[in-house]
């Protein structure tokens, strides 16, 4: 029986280049909330806020090693009332710095601990859960506007137009006006003036700007009676 050149085998094998595999290790998820702040309705980041203002918190946060099917929930506190954002930031990315930001909430006379944490139900496994919060305070400030604004309507209420509904004051899922009352409705951003006729309507009252600013949006040519869009302008007066 013949013998098999052993040598021959192994001098065949040797001539092809060996590679050599390296060791690849995968990230374990997690998130870090690097910093957290106050913001104005500009989104610029502001020390205090006066009493009164709308404002918002940002957060900057570091997510590493998160799959790509990953959704998680960030939570604010504010006022007692927590507003929350379901994100999938950095999921399936490169590990990276990413912000966002939550708004909603009005300003009291009172000192403020702001709390924000990122994954706060807990939904991701991660290699750190002690830096996901991140808290702040801040002192509400006592301030007068830059200067007086007028009603944007000429009359007299309850004989020329009605009040029908000032702005949702309330930081919680309820709602408010700035007297502690009812006259509001949820999430409201304005006050709602009415003529109290359509006589009034068809003669025109006047319309004011309540102080100086910039026109930054018109809309004209929609019926005053209809329920679809309404005609309108906005109107920039600075200072958020």
């Amino acid at each position: 029986m013949p013998r098999r050149n052993r040598s021959n085998r192994s001098s065949a094998y040797s001539n092809h280049p060996v590679e050599i595999l390296e060791q690849r290790l995968a990230l374990t998820p997690n998130l870090t909330l690097v910093d957290a702040y106050l913001m104005d309705q500009a989104g610029t980041r502001v020390d205090s806020a006066a009493i009164g203002e709308r404002v918002g918190v940002r957060f900057d946060f570091f997510v590493e090693g998160l799959p790509s099917d990953s959704v998680y929930t960030v939570a604010a506190t504010l006022d007692g009332v927590t507003h929350t954002r379901d994100m999938s930031h950095g999921a399936g990315a490169s590990p990276r710095n990413w912000w966002n930001g939550i708004g909603g909430w009005f300003v009291r006379e009172r000192e403020y601990e702001v709390t924000v944490t990122v994954d706060s139900s807990n939904v991701v496994a991660e290699s750190n859960e002690a830096d996901n919060s991140f808290t702040f305070q801040f002192t509400p400030q006592l301030e007068l506007p830059p200067s007086a604004m007028l009603f944007p309507l000429e009359g007299e209420i309850r004989k020329d137009f009605s009040l029908g509904g000032y702005v949702d004051v309330d930081n919680s899922s309820s709602f408010h006006d700035y007297r502690g009352g009812k006259l509001a409705y949820e999430g409201h951003r304005g006050i709602d003036v009415t003529p109290v006729s359509t006589e009034l309507v068809d003669a025109g009252i006047p319309v004011l700007a309540a102080a100086d600013g910039v026109v930054i949006y018109t809309q004209d040519g929609e019926s005053d009676f209809g329920g679809g869009p309404a005609n309108g302008l906005g109107i920039d007066h600075g200072n958020g």
